[in-house]
């Protein structure tokens, strides 16, 4: 397994398993996070079990994990792009108030 399929098996099961068949899940800046740590562990498991990397010290994700962090780091357009993938269904359109602010937080 090269580093990229194993980066891109950690994005695939992560966002796969945020989404755990409920397509009326959303998509939230910890979705992102967690797709983005998996990335990380996948890396450096990769790392350290490449045969070639042996004795070598792990010195932080590749270039390789750039473009799938990219993909999750602004979590609306990712979530945009999931919708228009029907992997989830639309917001239900429901709008709140700037007024509404302060009870959310209360």
């Amino acid at each position: 397994m090269t580093r990229v399929d194993a980066i891109k098996a950690a994005f695939q099961a992560t966002v796969t398993a945020a989404i755990g068949g409920d397509k009326d899940h959303g998509w939230g800046y910890r979705d992102s996070a967690k797709v983005v740590m998996a990335i990380s562990q996948a890396d450096a498991a990769w790392w350290t079990g490449e045969s070639t990397n042996k004795g070598k010290p792990y010195t932080g994700m590749g270039a390789d994990a750039l473009p799938f962090i990219e993909r999750v780091s602004n979590s609306s357009a990712f979530r945009q792009v999931l919708e228009k993938r029907k992997l989830l269904n639309p917001p239900s359109g429901e709008r709140r108030s700037t007024s509404d602010v302060d009870a959310m937080f209360s």
